[in-house]
Order: C-alpha cells, then sequence, then structure tokens
C-alpha cells in the first residue's frame, strides 16, 4: 500500500514539475519575440535618421566640390560623376532655381533576390533628400542626394548582432537559472513522496552501517600489525633524477630578431600589393573582357581599331577578318545552350592563338555571334582566313554537323576609317554567307602601294639608316597644370629620298624580326641626346625588348650616356608593358645602369597585365602610362566600370610610389575626367588642341 501511494506522489510531481518548465519556456519564447520586434522597429527609426544625415552630408561635400571646380558644366559634370561613382550614391540630381534638371544620374537597379528582400525587411528603402547649396554655383542652386544603403545595413546588421549576442547570452544564464529552480522544487515535490518509504529502510540502513565500520577497523588493525617492511611502497618511479628526466624545466623561446619584424612588414607590403592588383585585375576583365570567351569586348576591340587605322601612329596596310558563326539561335535549338557556348570558347580560342603568335594584333567579340581580327600586317589577310577556316571547320563539326562558319577578309592599305574598314569586311563576310555552309570571301581598299617582303623592308631599312633619313617626332605630355613635362618622339623613317617619313608601324615588324632592334634604339637615343642638347628640352624615346636582351647593347648605350652627362638626366625611356611581366630582370638591370645616371624609365601602352607584374615597386621604373584604348568615352554614364578599373590603377601606381600617365586622350572631356581621376600626366589629341604643335626635330 505505502508503495503504491508513493508512485502516485511521484507521477503527479512529475507532471507538475513538466507543466511548470512548458509554462516557463513559452514565457521566454513570447518575451524574446518582443523583444526582437521591437529592436528592429528601433533599428529601422534609427536607420532612416542616419541615412538623412548622410545625405546631408554628401550634400555639404559635394557643394564643396562644385565650389572647387567652378560652374564649368563639362568640369562640373566629371567631377560630380567622380564623386558619384567613388562613393556608390544611388541617386544624384543638381538643380537650377527653377527646379528644372541640370545634372542625373541614377544606379541601375540591384537584381531581385533573398539577400535583398531581407536586406529591405532590416533597412527601409533610402528616400532622395533635398539638399539647398548655400549659396548659387553657377546655374546650380540645389541638389537631390539618395545615399547608398550599404552603410546604413552594415550599421543595422552590427546593431542586430549585438543584440542577438546580448539575447543568447540572457536566455542562456535564464535558462540555467530557471531550469535550477525548477530542478529544486522538483527535487523537493519529489522527496516528500519518497520520505514515507525512506523511513522504513532507515534501521536497515544504520545496521549496515555498523557492520561496515565493524569490518573497517579490523581491517585496520592487521595492516597495522605488518612489519615495515611488509607495508605497501608508493606506486612511484625510484629517485627524484627518474622524476627530472620525465618532465624536464621548459626552456623559454629565443628573443625575435629586429630582421623578423623587418620581413613581416614587407611580406604585409607585397599581400596588400597583390590584393590590390587582383582588384584592378577582376575590375579590368568586368570593363574590357568578355566573359564566355576571354576576348575584348566590342567598345575596347573598336577603341584598338580606331588607335590602329585613325590614330598618330596608324597602320599603312593591315588586315581585317570577320567571322561569324551561322544561325547562333538554331544552334541553341540543335545542340543545347552549353555546346553552343563551346563553338563560341573554339572560335574565341582560334583567334586568340593567331593573336598571341602576331605582335600588335588585336582580336574581339563584337556581339553573340560575330568575332574580329586586326593582323598589323599586309597582304595576309586571305591566308589567314583560309588556315582559320581549316582550323575551326575540324573543332566545330563535331558539336554541330549542319552548323557553318563565314569569314569576311580585307586587306586595307593606306588611310581607312573604321567605319569604311567595318563596311568592307562586312560586305566580304556577306558574300561569305551566300556561300556553302563553311566559306571565306576577300577584298581590299585599294591596290596603289606595293607590297614588300622582309628582307626587301629590312634592305630599305638599313638604307635609310645609313644616310640618317630618320627623324623624332615630337608630342607634348602635359601634367596637371598644362605644363609640358617632357616630349614623347617616336622615330619616322624616310625610305626614299624626298619620300614621305613613315611610322614604326609601316617597318617595326619587320624589323624585329630582322633583329634590327639594337641598332634602331640606339640611333633614336643618340637623336633625342642631341635635341636635348639643342633645346634643353627633357624627351622620351621607346626601347624594344630586343634591345634590352642584348648585353652589347646594353654596354654601348650606357657609355653613349655616360658620355652625355647633362642631356640623359633630362631623357626618358619608356619599355613595354609586357617586358616587365615576362622578363622582369632585365628592367632592373636597366635601372641599374642608367637610373644613377638620371635616365628615367616608364612602363609604355601599360593596363592589360600592370596588375599581374610582380613587385611593382621594386622594378626601378618612374612612372606607367596607360594605353589609349582604356580611356575611350570614360565620361559616359555607362562606363562605370571603366572607371572603376582606371582607379584602381591609379592607386596600386601610387602606392607603388610611380606616377601614372595616360596615353592617347582624344577627346575634350575624356582629359577632364582623366585628371579628375588622379592621373598625373597625359597625351594625344586633347592635349595637342591645347599646344601649338611641334614640328619633328
Amino acid at each position: 500500500m505505502l508503495s503504491l501511494v508513493t508512485r502516485s506522489v511521484r507521477q503527479a510531481a512529475s507532471a507538475l514539475h513538466v507543466s511548470m518548465a512548458r509554462t516557463f519556456w513559452v514565457g521566454m519564447a513570447v518575451c524574446v519575440l518582443a523583444a526582437i520586434g521591437l529592436q528592429q522597429w528601433t533599428v529601422r527609426e534609427a536607420t532612416v535618421q542616419l541615412a538623412e544625415r548622410q545625405a546631408q552630408d554628401h550634400g555639404r561635400r559635394i557643394a564643396a566640390v562644385l565650389e572647387r571646380v567652378g560652374p564649368q558644366p563639362q568640369r562640373r559634370d566629371a567631377a560630380l560623376l567622380q564623386y558619384f561613382d567613388e562613393h556608390r550614391l544611388q541617386r544624384l540630381d543638381v538643380v537650377d532655381a527653377s527646379g528644372a534638371l541640370l545634372f542625373s544620374r541614377v544606379a541601375p537597379a540591384a537584381a531581385a533576390n533573398a539577400s535583398a528582400a531581407i536586406e529591405r525587411l532590416l533597412v527601409p528603402a533610402p528616400q532622395a533628400v533635398e539638399v539647398a547649396l548655400r549659396q548659387p554655383i553657377g546655374a546650380a542652386a540645389g541638389l537631390r542626394i539618395e545615399a547608398a544603403g550599404a552603410e546604413s545595413t552594415d550599421w543595422a546588421g552590427r546593431l542586430s548582432l549585438k543584440f542577438l549576442l546580448g539575447m543568447a547570452l540572457t536566455l542562456l544564464v535564464v535558462g540555467l537559472v530557471g531550469r535550477w529552480r525548477l530542478g529544486l522544487l522538483g527535487q523537493q515535490m519529489l522527496a516528500w513522496g519518497d520520505r514515507a518509504a525512506a523511513s522504513d529502510s532507515v534501521q536497515g540502513g544504520r545496521r549496515s552501517a555498523s557492520m561496515s565500520v565493524s569490518a573497517m577497523e579490523s581491517q585496520w588493525s592487521a595492516t597495522a600489525s605488518r612489519s615495515p617492511s611488509q607495508q605497501p611502497g608508493p606506486l612511484v618511479a625510484d629517485g627524484p633524477a627518474t622524476i627530472a628526466s620525465v618532465a624536464p624545466p621548459a626552456q623559454e623561446p629565443p628573443p625575435k630578431l629586429p630582421k623578423e619584424k623587418h620581413l613581416k612588414q614587407i611580406a604585409l607590403m607585397k599581400t596588400a600589393l597583390s590584393q590590390q592588383a587582383r582588384v584592378i585585375e577582376e575590375a579590368r576583365l568586368a570593363a574590357h573582357v568578355d566573359t564566355l570567351t576571354g576576348l575584348a569586348k566590342r567598345a575596347s576591340f573598336i577603341a584598338r581599331l580606331e588607335q590602329a587605322l585613325e590614330g598618330e601612329d596608324a597602320l599603312p596596310a593591315a588586315g581585317l577578318l570577320l567571322v561569324r558563326v551561322r544561325d547562333l539561335i538554331g544552334v541553341n535549338r540543335r545542340v543545347g545552350h552549353s555546346a553552343a557556348n563551346q563553338v563560341l570558347q573554339r572560335v574565341a580560342q582560334a583567334l586568340r592563338a593567331l593573336h598571341e603568335a602576331t605582335p600588335h594584333s588585336a582580336a574581339g567579340r563584337l556581339n553573340g555571334s560575330d568575332f574580329a581580327l586586326l593582323m598589323p600586317s599586309d597582304g595576309v589577310a586571305r591566308k589567314t582566313a583560309d588556315a582559320l577556316l581549316v582550323t575551326l571547320r575540324q573543332a566545330l563539326v563535331s558539336l554541330d554537323p549542319v552548323g557553318g562558319l563565314a569569314i569576311g577578309a580585307v586587306n586595307l592599305r593606306g588611310r581607312v576609317t573604321v567605319k569604311q574598314a567595318l563596311a568592307l569586311a562586312d560586305e566580304a563576310l556577306a558574300s561569305a554567307e551566300s556561300d556553302s555552309l563553311y566559306a571565306v570571301a576577300s577584298g581590299s581598299n585599294s591596290a596603289d602601294q606595293p607590297a614588300f617582303g622582309d628582307a626587301v623592308w629590312q634592305q630599305r631599312l638599313a638604307d635609310a639608316l645609313a644616310h640618317r633619313r630618320t627623324v623624332l617626332g615630337a608630342y607634348p605630355v602635359c601634367g596637371r597644370d598644362d605644363r609640358v613635362l617632357h616630349l614623347d618622339c617616336p622615330m619616322r623613317v624616310q625610305f626614299d629620298e624626298g619620300g614621305p617619313y613613315e611610322s614604326a608601324w609601316r617597318w617595326l615588324a619587320p624589323a624585329a624580326r630582322g633583329h634590327m632592334g639594337p641598332e634602331i634604339d640606339r640611333r633614336v637615343v643618340e637623336m633625342a641626346l642631341e635635341a636635348i642638347r639643342h633645346d634643353g628640352q627633357a624627351r622620351c624615346v621607346n626601347m624594344s625588348a630586343q634591345s634590352l636582351a642584348s648585353s652589347e647593347f646594353m654596354v654601348r648605350l650606357t657609355q653613349d650616356l655616360e658620355a652625355a652627362p647633362d642631356a640623359a638626366r633630362r631623357l626618358w625611356i619608356d619599355l613595354p608593358e609586357s617586358l616587365a611581366l615576362d622578363r622582369p630582370a632585365l628592367v632592373r638591370e636597366a635601372a641599374r645602369r642608367w637610373n644613377p645616371l638620371g635616365v628615367r624609365l616608364a612602363l609604355e601602352h601599360a593596363g592589360e597585365n600592370l596588375a599581374r607584374i610582380d613587385h611593382l615597386n621594386q622594378l626601378g621604373v618612374d612612372c606607367v602610362r596607360i594605353d589609349g584604348r582604356f580611356l575611350r568615352g570614360i565620361t559616359g554614364p555607362e562606363s562605370g566600370t571603366v572607371r572603376r578599373h582606371l582607379q584602381g590603377m591609379v592607386r596600386l601606381a601610387h602606392d607603388a610610389g610611380l606616377t601614372i600617365s595616360a596615353e592617347g586622350v582624344s577627346a575634350a572631356g575624356d582629359l577632364t575626367m582623366v585628371w579628375a581621376l588622379g592621373f598625373d600626366a597625359a597625351t594625344g589629341p586633347a592635349v595637342l588642341k591645347r599646344h601649338q604643335s611641334m614640328s619633328p626635330q
């Protein structure tokens, strides 16, 4: 009977304990949800106020920028666009006194996803804030600013994280304490039910305890009667020596040497530069490279084509190929999207192989199915197209047996515009498309200039050098204050007595194949030093990788520079960017020899591989010159990625202790943006317009 009562009491006490625990945890959950809701409401209200303060701060900074650049619309728009990009604003409007827009930029809407939805729950959508200028600047009287929500989101996230951590710690403490108190209460209730049953066993327990004590006393007496020799010894090793051998005293680590700290600082600097280089490379790829094929995007290729056909050093002859994958929509339908992408990638791989094997060439993807290849050679367009067709037919038939490829090839001689060249290539491409599945058609814009082989070009060039029929061009390189820093001096060659002076694009490739680089470069430096002695104006000349690879050339040119110390201190030498990437030891050797003489070195036509050059600050160069194709159309609203790429290169050069110059700046608006981006110098048609044209020296 007593056992039945005891079990009933224990069951009732256990049920009551479970019910109280459930009530406790439900109450805790309700309190937590209420606290989270109140916290999120508070964060949202505070975020709105923070966004308004940020917009007001941006307004004051923009007003200061407008006061600094002045009321000129072009300079004002360039500065505002620069500020908009740097601070990642969502919206920036400049209005006049009547409310009419003078400048407006709106960031593209972010793609909808789960992360964005959660962000909108935490942070309300930012609102445009009106900011009135203290006094009108030109026509500008007010601003309308919508700051990005990133800073508010970060702040809200940090505040929410702190709250959740505090809440978790509180729950842990309260839960442990509550569970302990409930446990005590349950134990008391269960003990009340056990008390009656426990009283029956008290006497038995006492008897058992008395018997245990008696047994222990008997055992102790028997043990005490033993002799000392019979006593069990301690279970430890004999002697202190054994103990010392098991646990030797700890030795303090040797102190760090100062050299270790220095090496650590160098390693940190290298890591920072490497991270910055990776960011720049990512920006370059996003701005100028097609993601699927790895070729230049249309805008980048057209800029390169314009530079080759219409620039200061325009090609006298070239070949242009347009390659089209027939019926790309049908290819997708027949073989699937993945296989269609493989078709495009095979075409791109073949074009890239030709581009990498041909100096000064260019390859790009113009649109979904069209590709282009520029060859800086005379009379090779048709031959190249035929070889390309054979290669691609073998590669594409296995992917799409009923597909096809059309190639239009044109030879371009003399002056021709980009529009004319593309029109001729389009005509040839249309002719090829009207033929079989895999077909080539070719054309030409003129036949008034003969096509010479390498041997003839090399002989004509040697004759011109022997009779000193060479001159240096003179194009100003200016700083921010329009002051001429030095003259950029490419060499021109007169092949026929009384004929025109030809630019390097005409003869550079056959000269390189004939290993005439050292002879030409030594002649160029000789002419530059002579011109510097004549008028004292600093000059810059180009030098090939072929010349720097010749130890004899390095020794002789060093002797020439030592013989003209005053002129050498005003000489700049441009080295190709690819040399610093592939053979940096040659660049460092040139710096070791010529920097002590006052000669300054620069990397020309840079931008393609700048982020991949290791230890840029240890090459011994003074300047980086960014190729003009990276600077075309940088003021447009769609050119934000291009400007961010340029900003990254400016920061990389300045962090490495170098100046940075812009090559081939063609438009006044681009020149204004170049200064806003932080460039130190510039050259090109836009600079020439500000200065009187200089005749060859």
